[in-house]
C-alpha cells in the first residue's frame, strides 16, 4: 500500500463536502499528486464542464487551478465520467480494472441526498454504488483503503433517540431516524461491514450535519437546518422543540476527514461531529437576532400546533413535513449533550465544530441576501455569506 497515497479517486465532488474534501486532499497530499474525481455526466468533456463550473460556484479556486492546469499547480484534478448507480461506476471492465491499479485510496462521498427520496430511489446510488467502489479497491494488484463517508444519522440507534458510540452498523440496530436516506447509509455501512470481513480495508467517516464553509462563506441553500428556518419564515412561528441538531462547517469537518485519513494506523468508525448540539431553542432564536425585515415571527408555538401548520401551509418543508409527525420533535432527538467522538479526538484534537457565531453569521447573510424573504426554495444552489 503507498502511503501517503499520491493518486486518489473521489466520488461526490460536485458535492459540497466532496469538493472541500478534493481541496483538502490538494493541500494534504505530497506533490505532485493526482486527485481522480469521478462525476455523472453525459461524456468526458461534459464531467470536466460539470467539474469546473462547481468549483467556480463554490468558489473553489484552487481546485478549479488544478483542473484546468494552472501554472503553478503541481498536483492535477481529474474528471472521470461514471455513475455510482451503475454496475463497474459506468466505466466498463476494462477501464474499472485499469483505475484499481492507478489509485492509491479512495474517498467516497458520493450519495443521492435527498431526504424526501424514498429507499427504492437511494438503493442503487447509495447502495449498490458502496459496493462497486468497494469492489474497485480489491480489483488492482493491492487492495487500497476505502475512506467511507456516512452520516451521523446512522448512530441514531440508542432507544431514547440519541447517538450511540462509535461502533459499527449492526443489522439488528438500524437508525432511529425515519429518513429513508439515513437507512440507505445504514445499509451501505452493512455492505461495508461485510467487505471487511473479506479483506477490504475501510475507514468509515460519520460527519454531522453540514453548514457552510467559514473559509469562503459559502452556503447551500437547500441545506436542512436552513429550509426549517425558512419554513419558520414562511409560517410566521418557531416551535417549541426539545433536542438540537450537531452542526459542522464544511471546511472542518473536510479537513478533520482529511487529518484522519492521513494519519498512520487510522482505522475503524469517527464521528465528525462538534462537541455539542445547537440546540434548535437557540437555532430558532437567531432569526429574531436577525431581525428579519417585515415578518412577525411567534416564537415557542407548542411543537403540535406548529406540525399543524407545517402540514398545512404551503413552506420550504412540505415535502419533509413526514419527519416530523411521529414524534413531533424534529427528526432529530439527540438531547443537547456530547455525542461521542473519542477516537475521533485522540487523532485530531483541532476543534472541528462551526461556531454559534459562525453559524449566526450564516443567517444574518442568509437575511441581508433576501433568502428569508422567498415564498417557495430558491432556486440558486449557493449564497456567499460575506
Amino acid at each position: 500500500m503507498t502511503f501517503p497515497p499520491k493518486t486518489v479517486l473521489v466520488t461526490g465532488a460536485t458535492g459540497l463536502l466532496g469538493i472541500h474534501l478534493v481541496d483538502k486532499l490538494l493541500s494534504s497530499l505530497p506533490c505532485p499528486s493526482r486527485i481522480i474525481c469521478l462525476v455523472r455526466a453525459k461524456s468526458q468533456v461534459a464531467a470536466r464542464e460539470k467539474l469546473q463550473a462547481y468549483c467556480t460556484a463554490a468558489k473553489m479556486a484552487r481546485v478549479g487551478a488544478a483542473i484546468s492546469g494552472t501554472p503553478g499547480s503541481s498536483s492535477t484534478v481529474e474528471a472521470l465520467m461514471g455513475d455510482l448507480s451503475e454496475m463497474t461506476l459506468g466505466l466498463g471492465d476494462e477501464r474499472f480494472r485499469s483505475l484499481a491499479c492507478e489509485i492509491d485510496a479512495i474517498y467516497h462521498c458520493g450519495a443521492i441526498v435527498d431526504w424526501s427520496l424514498p429507499f427504492s430511489s437511494l438503493f442503487n446510488a447509495n447502495v449498490r454504488g458502496t459496493a462497486e467502489i468497494l469492489k474497485l479497491s480489491c480489483s488492482g494488484s493491492r487492495v487500497v483503503p476505502v475512506h467511507h463517508i456516512s452520516t451521523i444519522e446512522v448512530a441514531h440507534c440508542a432507544p431514547d433517540g440519541g447517538f450511540c458510540s462509535e461502533i459499527p452498523a449492526s443489522p439488528t440496530s438500524p437508525p432511529h431516524s425515519s429518513l429513508p436516506y439515513a437507512h440507505s447509509k445504514w445499509a451501505a455501512e452493512l455492505v461495508v461491514e461485510e467487505a471487511k470481513k473479506r479483506g477490504a480495508n475501510v475507514i468509515v467517516y460519520r460527519p454531522a450535519v453540514i453548514a457552510g464553509s467559514t473559509e469562503t462563506g459559502v452556503v447551500q441553500v437547500d441545506d436542512f437546518w436552513l429550509m426549517m428556518l425558512l419554513a419558520c419564515v414562511q409560517l410566521g412561528a418557531t416551535p417549541s422543540m426539545p433536542g438540537g441538531l450537531p452542526i459542522l462547517s464544511v471546511d472542518s469537518c473536510a479537513a478533520s476527514t482529511v487529518a484522519i485519513s492521513l494519519s498512520q494506523g487510522a482505522s475503524g468508525i469517527f464521528h465528525i461531529v462538534p462537541e455539542t448540539n445547537m440546540t434548535y431553542e437557540r437555532l430558532f432564536r437567531s432569526l429574531a437576532e436577525a431581525n428579519v425585515s417585515g415578518k412577525s415571527i411567534r416564537e415557542n408555538v407548542p411543537t403540535e400546533e406548529w406540525v399543524k401548520m407545517l402540514m398545512t401551509v404551503p413552506n420550504a418543508l412540505s415535502a419533509l413535513s413526514f419527519l416530523f409527525i411521529d414524534s413531533q420533535t424534529g427528526p432529530t432527538k439527540a438531547d443537547q449533550g456530547i455525542i461521542p467522538r473519542e477516537r475521533t479526538a485522540a487523532i485530531y484534537k483541532e476543534c472541528i465544530s462551526a461556531t454559534t457565531m459562525d453559524v449566526i453569521q450564516f443567517i444574518n447573510s442568509a437575511n441581508t441576501s433576501g433568502f428569508f424573504s422567498s415564498s417557495s426554495i430558491p432556486q440558486n444552489k449557493f449564497m456567499v455569506s460575506r
